[in-house]
């Protein structure tokens, strides 16, 4: 039994069908992902390396040369792309569409690991990464405050509100933008240690041996237990100042502030982040991949005006990126369009067919089916975006091209065939659904209007034979005379045969030649049925392969 058949016969089950239908998509649009793109994981690796204090010429012989020879045998990479700056070597490898990023990726990691010590020991190790689409920041706040130097709104973002921020649902990061680090800087006087016999290295060495912090263990009794700290001595500028580096040979000590400067800076003074021509330091929220963008927004916002009020004085917190105003734009904009095209699509039926009753059926079945596609979106873990709206919007078509075929064909069978409507919807649709899920998976829209035609052209009947049918299959329910029957029968014949003789210029229907007062025409002989055809309507079979072959030609 068809889902038509069922939905004709039991008429409550298939309105609860439909507020199931309704209900379930209502509580997968809640829970839908709200975002303005689908989320896209490229085929793409990262490899970044740092290399402090070194030029971008050597970083490009160091580091960026070594690693791409080491990764060039990696099967399935279409392109390898690579920067060299002072102090970093960047490499994007990008591979095939069919290729997981996961194995490529664990690829990547194991041709790297086998060039480490071909590395300059200074570098940094590499940093293998995986390119995410959600990995973008989604909204950026901005921490200023006169009288604040840059290393101390950094420090204080660092401190209290990256941790405050992170916890909030959907985001999976706080990015920190334009950032200094607290350093201790020394700046080296060449001709001071040229006049003492020293270089830059010993003054390394001497820091990396002394300003150390190492375990000390512990010191037990029968009843308590200490642990032994060995704090490093060296935490302000005056403690290093105070750092031998040699001893003379006549016993005196040379000492770091003999030779330089010793001043607390930040690790990096070229990175700059300006709002309003402000200097300041941002907060960058990544989100997660599955996250609403309008919900982080809401919920950034509102512990951003928690924050202000336990800001340092002087200190303020502002917006200044939101892109969940651009989000919630387009798709207000698709949604609008989606209703004016609902609004449009009722109003059009509505003026071809100028029936409101005809009216309702499209206009109650295009709001279901739309809202119960998104239990579906839910089920195949899509999210609710630009592109699934848009082709909401196209998909009306599709729905209203179905209902409009099947009203067709009820309508039809009620006026051609004199059907009652509930006959005429159980029958029309039942004939209609093939060619109606054909058009609905989009190959077969204009095949279903087509058949459409052709059923009409096929069927060829006037009114008045039309009439006369309905009347005497009306009859033939009541138990009308026999003679009344036949006769109808033998007018409904004899105006399809002048049809094929071509006095009515209309096509043939390929019936049989006996004459309507033959005995043969009171049974029909062996023979195939017209889809769709009214009861009775029969033809030989060696007409009715003609009839198919005009139906192909057609």
């Amino acid at each position: 039994m068809r889902l038509s058949d069922v939905s004709v016969q039991r008429p409550v089950l298939a309105v609860v069908l439909a507020a199931l239908i309704v209900a379930f998509g209502l509580l997968a649009l809640q829970r839908l992902p709200l975002q303005e793109y689908p989320s896209i994981d490229p085929p793409v690796v990262g490899i970044d390396t740092r290399y402090p204090g070194a030029s971008a010429s050597v970083v490009e012989t160091r580091i960026t040369q070594v690693l791409e020879d080491r990764i060039s045998g990696v099967s399935g990479i279409e392109v390898i792309s690579s920067s060299s700056e002072d102090g970093r070597s960047s490499i994007r490898v990008e591979f095939a569409l069919d290729m997981d990023i996961d194995a490529a990726a664990n690829d990547i990691r194991d041709r790297i690991s086998g060039s480490l010590d071909n590395l300059p020991e200074e570098a940094d190790p590499p940093e293998v990464q995986k390119a995410d689409s959600s990995s973008e920041v989604v909204i950026w706040l901005s921490l200023s405050g006169a009288g604040f130097s840059m290393a101390e709104l950094t420090d204080y973002a660092n401190r209290y509100l990256v941790d405050r921020f992170s916890v909030l649902p959907g985001v999976s990061q706080v990015r920190i933008g334009g950032g200094r680090e607290y350093a201790m800087r020394v700046w080296l006087n060449a001709d001071a240690l040229a006049a003492r016999g020293l270089t830059a290295g010993d003054v390394e060495d001497a820091l990396r041996l002394e300003n150390i912090e190492l375990p000390g263990g512990a010191i037990e009794s029968r009843e308590r237990q200490f642990i032994v700290r060995l704090p490093r001595n060296f935490a302000t500028p005056a403690d290093f100042l105070s750092l031998v580096l040699a001893q003379g040979s006549d016993g005196y000590l040379v000492r770091l502030g003999d030779v330089a400067r010793v001043e607390i800076g930040a690790v990096e003074e070229r990175t700059l982040f300006r709002g309003n021509g402000i200097p300041m330091v941002g907060l960058g929220m990544i989100k997660q991949s599955t996250a609403n963008v309008l919900e982080i927004s809401k919920g950034v916002k509102a512990e951003m005006a928690r924050v202000q009020n336990s800001l340092p004085e002087g200190m303020s917190l502002s917006l200044n990126f939101d892109s969940s105003v651009f989000v919630s734009g387009a798709i207000a904009q698709v949604v609008q369009t989606l209703f004016i095209t609902m609004g449009l699509v009722v109003v059009a039926i509505f003026l071809f067919l100028g029936n409101l009753r005809t009216t309702l059926i499209p206009a109650v079945t295009v709001p279901i089916a739309l809202i119960g596609t998104f239990a579906a979106l839910a089920v195949m873990g899509f999210t609710l975006n630009l592109l699934t709206l848009l082709a909401l919007v196209l998909a009306i078509g599709l729905i209203v091209d179905d209902a409009i075929v099947v009203l067709e064909n009820i309508h039809q069978r009620m006026h051609d065939h004199g059907e009652t409507s509930l006959v005429a919807s159980f029958r029309g649709t039942r004939q209609i659904a093939p060619g109606g899920s054909r058009q609905l998976l989009g190959t077969g829209q204009w095949p279903a209007w087509r058949h459409l035609r052709l059923h009409a052209r096929l069927h060829g009947r006037d009114r008045g034979a039309a009439a006369a049918h309905g009347r005497g299959r009306r009859d033939r329910a009541r138990g009308g005379p026999r003679a009344t029957r036949l006769g109808q029968y033998r007018e409904l014949q004899q105006r399809l045969r002048d049809r094929q003789s071509g006095r009515l210029g209309q096509p043939s229907l390929g019936l049989g030649d006996h004459g309507s007062d033959s005995p043969d025409a009171r049974r029909p002989a062996r023979c195939a049925r017209l889809p769709g055809d009214a009861p009775g309507l029969r033809v030989e079979r060696r007409e009715a392969r003609a009839v198919r072959a005009g139906w192909r030609q057609l």
